[in-house]
């Protein structure tokens, strides 16, 4: 019954690209797709997703917000967003055993629900007085929050494959912070991450190759700080809200002369 209903919506989709003037993607990959179900390509225009760079200010770590959790003179590794058991939380888990005797390094996780719920059950299980668990922070915080961070790690499950773009990849950019990924290698955050050099990406599921790579980046200022440079300066090259609002009005206005 779920394929029936998969393949009904499916088709309702398809119908409705057929139907509609422009299509605007933020993948390429999506062209594959596209291609199948005989869209026209001259219907498609590629918007890569974005950050709000301009909400998103560069803050020293020693701030207001990393004060009141004593954070401002840890090494912190940190998780935000979305948080679901397909995102391999146990990760995070072992990630706090793992740096559990280094007083100055702390796991912090920014999330709510099953997710947080189960690192819950794990902090209190093995004692990890090192993991730091957070409900969701008001955007106009997420400055001082991710300035708070050395590493920021993204995760998603190996059955997202190259659809499933996180937002948050996009927003740890801004932040100017090493990215530690575990995440599909075709994936367009895994690809991003690579090309532009802004940190180190894991394919899912390999816990141990993973937790190496939190190792090599706490113990190597230089890379954390090439990979932080290289974000930043990626963000503010590629989100610059005026040349993406050019590529909307652009599409808008060649639709209104056909």
């Amino acid at each position: 019954m779920g394929k029936a209903i998969g393949w009904y919506y499916m088709r309702s989709e398809i119908s409705m690209l057929r139907r509609s003037d422009r299509i605007i993607i933020i993948s390429e990959d999506f062209n594959t797709i596209l291609q199948k179900a005989n869209i026209l390509r001259k219907k498609i225009e590629l918007i890569h997703n974005w950050a709000p760079l301009e909400d998103l200010h560069m803050r020293d770590k020693d701030n207001i917000w990393s004060r009141k959790y004593e954070l401002h003179d840890k090494l912190c590794i940190f998780y935000t967003g979305t948080l679901g058991l397909k995102h391999n939380p146990e990760l995070l888990a072992d990630i706090a055993l793992a740096f559990r005797d280094q007083t100055h390094i702390r796991i912090v996780v920014v999330s709510e629900g099953l997710g947080a719920d189960f690192l819950k059950k794990k902090k209190e299980e093995y004692k990890l007085n090192n993991l730091i668990i957070l409900d969701f922070q008001p955007f106009e915080l997420m400055p001082e929050v991710m300035a708070t961070a050395d590493i920021l790690i993204a995760i998603l499950d190996r059955d997202a494959g190259v659809f499933s773009v996180p937002s948050k990849v996009l927003t740890y950019h801004c932040a100017g912070r090493p990215l530690l990924l575990s995440v599909p290698q075709e994936n367009l955050a895994a690809r991003l991450v690579e090309a532009m050099e802004t940190g180190i990406v894991v394919p899912p599921h390999e816990n141990g190759r993973f937790l190496q790579e939190v190792k090599r980046l706490v113990g190597d200022g230089g890379l954390r700080e090439k990979y932080g440079k290289n974000a930043r300066e990626y963000a503010e090259r590629t989100f610059d809200i005026e040349k993406i609002t050019d590529k909307f009005e652009k599409v808008l206005k060649e639709l209104g002369e056909s």
